[in-house]
């Protein structure tokens, strides 16, 4: 049995527990790393029982079902989730996008849409080396002072529609034992809880991974949170309205919790 985690220091406070042995999972359960998109193309072929996924996966992934209480969000600045530019927002026709996320991508173009920017053309990439570029997670934070002109993608979520920004979300395939789900789904709240008692051991442990300053983990750190409530809830059928509405997707989920 396999579970899931982004390999960006986002979801540490989630699993820091379960990865220094605090917290054990059961014993035929694993641990796979990649990014967002990554994980959600190992989900859909039956290589994951459970996983975060980007949010936006929702909308074409069958036969899910969503932990009722997980998720990364941000209410306002997020930090890691940014459209860079060296040119003015106003002039920009093209933009060039991670390859490792789905929800950022899609988030982009209905903040852009609301903003009255008219993009020509969006073009997937692995090299971030760009004029105009939309980056995630951890190589997002080192980019952060490069550009002329940055936009925060939870800021703009939340000033256009007064809603948090739900990146991901935590899901299990429907065919899995309950049983087994349950014990994942209080692995991950049980590890979530021990980091939200001890900040310090997590912001340490990023430092010594990422080698980022210790004042800009603190200030990403107090930007998210995992709470999946009633706002993210109502925020992700805005995002799939809002998705529906651009064509982006054919139909809005049905969305169904654990």
């Amino acid at each position: 049995m396999k579970l899931g985690v982004i390999n960006y220091i986002n979801v540490l406070p989630v699993y820091y527990s379960i990865i220094n042995g605090s917290v054990p999972l059961p014993e035929e359960w694993k641990l796979v790393y990649d990014t967002p998109k990554q994980l959600v193309e190992s989900f859909s072929k039956g290589e994951l029982e459970v996983s975060p996924v980007s949010s936006f996966s929702l909308s074409f992934l069958k036969e899910v079902l969503v932990f009722p209480t997980l998720c990364i969000a941000s209410k306002g600045r997020v930090l890691s989730v940014k459209l860079f530019s060296n040119v003015d927002f106003g002039k920009i026709k093209e933009i060039y996008t991670t390859h490792e996320s789905l929800s950022s991508v899609n988030m982009l173009k209905i903040i852009l849409n609301k903003k009255g920017y008219n993009i020509s053309r969006y073009i997937e990439t692995n090299d971030l080396n760009r004029d105009v570029v939309l980056a995630i997670g951890d190589k997002a934070l080192k980019m952060n002072k490069i550009y002329r002109y940055t936009m925060d993608l939870g800021e703009e979520w939340y000033n256009i529609f007064h809603l948090p920004a739900v990146f991901a979300l935590w899901i299990a395939r429907q065919g899995i034992d309950r049983g087994y789900i349950g014990e994942i789904n209080k692995a991950l709240e049980t590890s979530l809880k021990k980091s939200m008692e001890n900040m310090n051991e997590i912001i340490n442990y990023a430092k010594f991974k990422t080698g980022f300053e210790e004042d800009l983990l603190k200030e990403y750190y107090m930007a998210l949170y995992y709470h999946l409530g009633d706002e993210e809830k109502q925020s992700l059928k805005t995002f799939f309205e809002e998705s529906y509405k651009l064509g982006l997707i054919a139909n809005i989920p049905d969305i169904k919790y654990l």
